[in-house]
């Protein structure tokens, strides 16, 4: 496909980077006639990609461009056109060039689709219920509209490493790094209920989008139906249990909870290093009593956040000689001061203990799990 120009201030996690890579294999396995089917899409990506550009370089500028570039971005019809291909091929559905035109003139961010939503309860480890969406074709690729305004204006969390798409061992690694340069003294929390505990009557000012995006496809509406995977209606108490704060497995919620976050941590500015991987924290600094005070203000600037009240748990605070468990892996540093780095299920393994919170990591891969959905074979992003 013809590079028409090159993608200033668009983030690599944007849509219509992502369909860009996907659109050859997409049109060849598709449809017929590949090379002018690309040349068609070819147009969209172009299109929608001058549209992101411009909000970008808006973003830079502020005041009131920002606006009216997030609201021509919001508008686009090519990005409905990319962000409907992207979803569907996520899902494994083929979509005609037909169907696809012709979901993009019916379906807008400031009003409900009108699809249904299917939704899974996972049991948590405190008995606790965490309820998980999935989205149809449509609401998905409204979701990545959005998201992908958000994020140009945004830009990617810069601690984030889950947003970064690094993944648990980068930053288990990080944590080591900042022990051997000599911050020996760690914290970790991590955040109880994260995405229910949104405050939603602030999100608009938070987000500063308009409240019908917000209400239509950032949050569940009160209309929207919604079905367990074997096709079974949902009762009234599980609906209001997922429309609590942001709903867990829409695109937008993930950035946004992580954005809000990010920022709530540089406002408060501790004199350590942090690492984060998504709703799980450490930090690194050089005095027991920096750990502690970081710790308790931590745990007082997110109980009072304008994003919402998120109760810190799992809170502890050491010395790496110590050793200290973070996504998974146990970091130790020597008698040397050498951090040393293992998996938590590596550690259980050869001491014959069962791991407490084993998490998927590079070197020690869960077994793949049936899909729970009953639709769609490839994972959401």
């Amino acid at each position: 496909m013809p590079q028409t120009k090159t993608m200033s201030g668009i983030p690599s996690g944007a849509i219509v980077r992502k369909v860009r890579g996907i659109a050859p294999s997409a049109v060849e396995n598709w449809w017929d006639a590949p090379q002018s089917n690309l040349d068609w899409l070819d147009q969209y990506i172009s299109r929608y990609q001058r549209k992101l550009s411009r909000l970008a370089a808006a973003a830079k500028k502020g005041g009131k461009v920002i606006s009216t570039a997030r609201n021509e971005a919001l508008h686009s019809y090519a990005g409905r056109i990319c962000s409907l291909i992207y979803a569907a091929y996520r899902r494994g559905q083929k979509l005609s060039k037909d169907e696809i035109e012709q979901r993009a003139k019916a379906v807008v961010p400031w009003k409900d689709c009108g699809e249904t939503i299917t939704a899974r309860f996972e049991k948590k480890k405190n008995g606790a219920k965490r309820g998980i969406i999935a989205l149809g074709i449509n609401r998905l690729a409204l979701n990545y509209c959005v998201r992908d305004v958000l994020l140009t204006i945004w830009g990617t969390p810069p601690d984030d490493f889950a947003q970064h798409g690094k993944g648990t061992h980068r930053a288990a690694r990080a944590v080591m790094d900042c022990a051997d340069a000599g911050q020996r003294w760690f914290g970790v929390v991590d955040i109880a209920n994260w995405y229910p505990s949104h405050r939603q009557e602030g999100l608009q000012e938070q987000l500063r989008l308009p409240e019908s995006v917000i209400r239509n496809t950032i949050l569940i509406g009160e209309k929207v139906k919604m079905i367990f995977p074997n096709g079974q209606e949902m009762n009234v108490p599980d609906r209001e249990t997922l429309r609590l704060g942001l709903p867990q497995g829409m695109p937008t919620s993930a950035l946004i909870a992580s954005t809000l976050l990010s920022r709530r941590i540089s406002e408060l500015a501790p004199p350590a290093s942090i690492i984060r991987f998504a709703d799980d924290v450490a930090f690194l600094c050089e005095t027991k009593d920096e750990a502690a005070a970081i710790l308790k203000a931590l745990q007082l600037s997110f109980a009072s956040a304008p994003a919402g009240e998120f109760n810190l748990h799992h809170c502890a605070t050491g010395h790496t000689a110590g050793g200290l468990k973070f996504l998974g892996y146990r970091i130790k540093t020597t008698a040397e001061g050498k951090g040393r780095l293992a998996s938590v299920l590596a550690c259980a393994a050869s001491a014959g203990l069962t791991a407490d919170r084993p998490k998927v990591c590079s070197s020690h891969r869960a077994p793949k799990l049936p899909n729970p959905w009953g639709f769609g074979t490839t994972p959401l992003r």
